[in-house]
């Protein structure tokens, strides 16, 4: 697999592959505060930050599966499971439940 994998890291940031990125990819910017990480290409981990409104996201399959949002300046969080089937929101203080996409 060395041959098959980059690894590299400046003063800007940092960029790496494993397997061709097919087990792990990152593309770090510290210029503009984005940050994305997949492991076996976003089946077992997909997270992403980027600097608007301090956004963070984690989940696998690409959030399909289950996916955690947060918000640092609007302190707002969610947390979802199959994409909608179930979803709690924590918005200004109020918590929100649905179920089956209602």
């Amino acid at each position: 697999p060395p041959l098959l994998s980059y690894f590299s890291e400046t003063l800007n940031g940092r960029y790496d592959l494993a397997l061709l990125g097919a087990l792990y990819y990152r593309d770090e910017d510290r210029h503009t505060g984005e940050d994305r990480t997949l492991y076996l290409g976003g089946i077992l981990l997909d997270d992403v930050k980027k600097p608007e409104r301090k956004y963070h996201a984690f989940g696998s399959m690409w959030g399909m599966l289950w996916n955690y949002e947060t918000e640092g300046e609007t302190n707002f969080t969610k947390f979802t499971i199959l994409k909608g089937f179930y979803k709690h929101v924590n918005m200004n203080g109020k918590e929100y439940n649905s179920c089956l996409w209602f």
